[in-house]
């Protein structure tokens, strides 16, 4: 003790004047003592203060846990919350018809919803019917197919799933071959799709029928088959979503009005080949309470009608065109326009479907979303 208060003392004289004084020389040390250890201000030998064979202090952080305390050897850090998962199937598809004019309409139409489909995401276009107008076509080679259909639709790159109308079979009188014209036009386009005058294709999880709604109006032999053969789909369809298309509304506020009763004749048809009976028919004995969605054209306008019968019902047969409504029929809609041409882009995700309303201007106008039942 005694040396270091020297040295102490020696370091504070040094500190004070301008005069060095040295500390005295310690007394050498034992030869059994081992070199001295200056700490700071003071000698010790080399186990001062600790026992002997005693471990050396803990570092300053002695006693924290590790950065991975906690976490197994190697393990990864948990993810961050992502929300619950997606859906497992999706179909988003759009619904547009009466697109048949080849005019500013029908250009301005089919830009908007290529538009909406690069945004959103497509996996086809249904057309919903009268697909050239006024009188249909004359041959596979008809100049119509690249004028109505190739050129407004060109920035299009997606399948067109395409269902006949009134006017794809010609004027009056009715000319039945035109139509096969337009089946045969599937083996020239690489986006044009019309197997049969009724067909039907499964997108994930959604049954799709197409169905021609004029062999059912006007009494066709055919129409027995037809009636026979959705029967016979529907009995097979393993898909929880069933979507029947076609030109002829079951329901409509348009001109055109409801099946049973198209132009307002009624019971002044006795024949049922012009107020549409045997499509009520139809729908009343195959479809009501078999299927989730009908969409339809033939009325210039766009519409999302109540359900009637257990079945969604969408008109959209403003694809180059508009024409008023009559609401002949009341019937209450969700989402009703007759003043501007557009379509419909439609989501199928898992059970539910969200129902957007466009415009020909690129303006979403209208959506909702609807839930099928299990």
């Amino acid at each position: 003790m005694r040396r270091i208060g020297l040295l102490l003392f020696g370091l504070g004289l040094a500190a004070c004047s301008e005069e060095q004084t040295l500390a005295p020389t310690p007394p050498p040390m034992s030869e059994d003592a081992g070199p001295a250890i200056v700490l700071d201000a003071g000698v010790v030998t080399p186990d001062a203060g600790f026992a002997p064979d005693a471990a050396p202090p803990p570092p300053p952080d002695a006693g924290m846990p590790p950065p991975d305390a906690g976490f197994l050897p190697d393990a990864a850090p948990p993810p961050p919350d992502a929300g619950p998962p997606g859906p497992t199937h999706v179909v988003r598809f759009i619904a547009v018809g009466d697109t048949g004019e080849g005019n500013q309409a029908q250009y301005d139409v089919g830009a908007a919803f290529n538009t909406v489909c690069l945004v959103q995401g497509c996996d086809f276009v249904m057309l919903l019917g009268d697909n050239f107008y006024d009188r249909g076509v004359d041959s596979p080679e008809d100049e119509q197919f690249r004028t109505k259909f190739e050129e407004p639709y060109a920035m299009v790159q997606l399948p067109f799933y395409a269902t006949l109308g009134n006017h794809d079979f010609g004027e009056i009188p009715v000319q039945f071959w035109r139509t096969d014209h337009q089946i045969e036009y599937s083996g020239r386009s690489t986006r044009w799709n019309m197997p049969d005058h009724f067909y039907d294709f499964v997108q994930e999880h959604v049954t799709f029928i197409s169905l021609d709604t004029n062999m059912i109006m006007l009494g066709l032999d055919w129409v027995r088959d037809q009636k026979d053969w959705v029967r016979e789909k529907l009995t097979q369809a393993t898909t929880p979503w069933i979507i029947a298309y076609g030109h002829h509304p079951y329901k409509s506020n348009g001109r055109h009005g409801n099946a049973g009763n198209y132009e307002g004749l009624g019971r002044l048809d006795p024949t049922g080949l012009v107020n549409g009976e045997r499509v009520e028919e139809f729908f009343d004995d195959e479809l009501c309470n078999n299927i989730d969605l009908y969409i339809s054209g033939h009325d210039h306008n766009r519409q999302w009608l109540q359900p009637a019968c257990g079945i969604e019902l969408i008109v959209s047969g403003a694809g180059a065109k508009t024409t008023d409504f009559e609401h002949r029929d009341n019937n209450p809609v969700k989402f009703e326009n007759d003043s501007t041409e557009g379509f419909f882009w439609i989501e199928i995700a898992d059970d539910v479907m969200t129902v957007e309303v466009w415009n020909r201007n690129g303006t979403l106008d209208y959506t909702a979303t609807h839930t099928r039942a299990p």
